[in-house]
């Protein structure tokens, strides 16, 4: 299968590079990286320090995806527009793993989506999500009388707070309970706030040091707490779970899907 890398520079896409160079079913077809990139216009396998690849990394999405069955996508949200539209040309199916896209960018994605196969998951840990399905199971049973809180911590150059991960959390948890997201997220406190209000969901973000993704969710009563805990060891577990779902997804039929659908799991959004 031929793989185009987007954002190939990155930490996810220097993972993802040494992952598809060991691979025997995987071929590098594509490698996208920003105009200023030192990586632009030198082999994708020599700038990761890995053998030569026989591609050179581009600022072009029109030239980064040409030729490929499909693309992973661990750049910015500032070109997801321009992703989108490139794939969808291309006839190349997307893997999107990027977070905090616009309302246009998501636009896109979605237009994209109606002549190619695009999975997007702000997480692509298998584990996040089956702790996304426990946490809506938690939240159910346990109702407004336990106070939901999640806490995630990254690294210090992540860009957008709270995570995708968290968000999609949240979501998860007023789903659960049959509110509306909106009306009960909590992203911030400080001075003088008042007592807790029943049934918000808070947000707490931590950014320092290396973490390369850690997640909490406490669901708080008077008498017991519960808390549901998912830690990453590394960045191989996204990039593990990107290659998966980018091998399910190669040949699939135009249309959004999620890494429910990989894990064979029906999607309860």
């Amino acid at each position: 299968m031929k793989i185009s890398l987007l954002g190939a520079s990155g930490r996810m896409g220097r993972e993802l590079m040494a992952r598809v160079a060991s691979a025997n079913d995987l071929e590098l077809a594509g490698a996208l990286a920003a105009a200023a990139d030192p990586w632009i216009g030198q082999d994708a396998g020599l700038a990761a320090g890995l053998p030569e690849a026989g591609v050179t990394v581009t600022s072009s999405p029109d030239e980064s995806v040409a030729g490929a069955h499909v693309a992973v996508d661990f750049s910015t949200a500032a070109v997801t527009v321009n992703i989108a539209a490139a794939c969808a040309e291309a006839g190349c199916a997307l893997v999107e793993g990027v977070t905090g896209i616009t309302a246009e960018g998501q636009a896109a994605l979605e237009h994209a989506a109606r002549q190619v196969a695009v999975l997007q998951a702000s997480n692509m840990s298998l584990g996040v999500h089956v702790l996304d399905e426990l946490l809506r199971l938690a939240a159910q049973r346990l109702d407004e009388e336990y106070d939901l809180e999640i806490i995630e911590t990254h690294h210090r150059g992540k860009a957008d707070a709270p995570s995708g991960t968290a968000l999609q959390l949240g979501r998860a948890a007023a789903a659960a309970r049959g509110r509306e997201f909106r009306e009960v997220a909590e992203f911030q406190r400080h001075g003088q706030t008042g007592a807790r209000k029943k049934g918000a969901i808070g947000f707490s973000a931590v950014r320092g040091g290396g973490f390369s993704g850690n997640h909490s969710v406490l669901l708080a009563g008077s008498d017991e707490v519960l808390e549901l805990r998912h830690q990453s060891l590394g960045r191989g577990v996204f990039a593990a779970g990107a290659l998966r779902a980018a091998r399910w997804l190669a040949g699939r039929p135009p249309g959004m899907y999620d890494l429910y659908s990989v894990m064979g799991t029906a999607s309860t959004e």
